[in-house]
C-alpha cells in the first residue's frame, strides 16, 4: 500500500475518525483472482497510469544516477542482465520472472534470525492489519485483508539491525532508506487480496495511483518479502499479472520493484497473499520496504 500500515485495536476505532471497519469477509474462492494480460497490454496500461497522474503529484525521486543504489536498481529491475547487481549476494538466487523482474533469494534469513523473530510470536500481541484507502483513510477491511501484524522500530535490537543492514547492502543503500520491519501472520483461511505496495489499485482502470509525497508516509520503491517457515498448502505470494506463484520456504525472500524506470507505479507487480489451507500451517513473513529518500 502507499504508506506504512499501523494498528489501532478494533474497539478503539471510534476514537479515530480516519479509520473505518468492514467486518464482512468474502468466501475463500473470491480472495485471489488471476488476470492474464499480454506484455503489450501491460505497457499500454503503464503509460495510461503515467498520463492519469494528477499534476500535483510528484514522481518518485530516485537516488543520484552516479550512486551504487541507482546502478543496483537499474540492473535489477530495469535491465535484462541483473547478474552484476546481485554479485554481492553470496547465496543462491534466481530470476523467476522477467518484465517485471522478480527474484527469489535463498536463505536471506538465517535459522538463528528466524528463531529470534519467532520469539516475538510467542511474547507479543499481533494486531489486525489495515489497508489504505482514498483521502488517507485507513481501514480494517476483512473483505480484503484478514492477516495480523507486528511492527518493529528501526534497529529494534541487534538481530533486527543485522537484517536491516543486509537488506540495505543488497541494494547498495543505507538503512535510513528502509521502513521499519513488519512481521505478518496468516492463520488458516487468512489472506491479503490483490494490492500494490506503492499506491491504491483501481481495478476498473487497471492503474495504480501514485500517492503524494509527504514526510510522514514514505513511498515504497522496492519490496523484499521474507518467509519464516515452509507452507506447502496454500500461503503463496501470487503475482496475477505475471502469472507467478511463489511458495513460502523458510529463510527465502522474494524481491521486486514497485516502480518503473520513469518513477511511476508498476501495475505489473500487483500481488496477493493466498490463505494457508491447512490448520497445521500458520504462515509467517517479514516485510522489508526500501523507500524513497527525502
Amino acid at each position: 500500500m502507499s504508506k506504512a500500515t499501523f494498528a489501532v485495536p478494533a474497539e478503539e476505532s471510534a476514537h479515530h475518525p480516519h479509520i473505518t471497519i468492514n467486518d464482512k469477509a468474502p468466501p475463500t474462492e473470491e480472495v485471489i483472482t488471476a488476470t492474464r494480460i499480454s506484455p503489450d497490454h501491460a505497457s499500454k496500461r503503464s503509460d495510461k497510469c503515467l498520463r492519469r497522474t494528477p499534476r500535483n503529484t510528484q514522481c518518485i525521486r530516485f537516488p543520484p544516477k552516479t550512486s551504487l543504489c541507482y546502478r543496483r536498481l537499474d540492473q535489477l529491475f530495469f535491465s535484462s542482465t541483473p547478474k552484476r547487481a546481485l554479485s554481492s549476494y553470496k547465496k543462491p538466487w534466481e530470476k523467476v520472472h522477467a518484465e517485471p523482474n522478480i527474484y527469489v533469494l535463498e536463505n536471506f534469513l538465517t535459522t538463528k534470525e528466524i528463531s529470534h523473530l519467532m520469539e516475538f510470536v510467542a511474547t507479543k500481541r499481533f494486531q489486525r492489519s489495515f489497508v489504505d484507502g482514498e483521502n488517507n483513510i485507513s481501514s480494517i477491511d476483512r473483505s480484503h485483508r484478514t492477516s495480523t501484524f507486528l511492527s518493529f522500530a528501526k534497529q529494534h535490537d541487534k538481530t533486527i539491525a543485522t537484517i536491516e543492514q543486509r537488506a540495505a547492502d543488497l541494494l547498495g543503500t543505507q538503512t535510513r532508506a528502509l521502513e521499519g520491519l513488519q512481521l505478518v501472520r496468516y492463520e488458516q483461511g487468512q489472506f491479503f487480496g490483490v494490492h500494490h505496495d506503492l499506491g491504491i489499485y483501481d481495478e476498473e482502470e487497471d492503474t495504480v495511483a501514485l500517492p503524494p509525497k509527504t514526510t510522514w508516509s514514505p513511498r515504497r520503491l522496492v519490496t523484499l518479502f521474507c518467509y519464516l517457515n515452509d507452507c506447502s498448502e496454500g500461503g503463496a505470494t501470487v503475482f496475477p499479472k505475471a502469472q507467478l506463484r511463489v511458495q513460502p520456504a523458510a529463510g527465502n525472500a522474494v524481491l521486486f520493484s514497485n516502480v518503473m524506470s520513469g518513477g511511476m507505479p508498476d501495475v505489473r507487480t500487483l500481488h496477493a497473499g493466498e490463505p494457508p489451507t491447512s490448520p497445521q500451517c500458520v504462515k509467517y513473513g517479514l516485510n522489508i520496504w526500501f523507500c524513497e529518500e527525502f
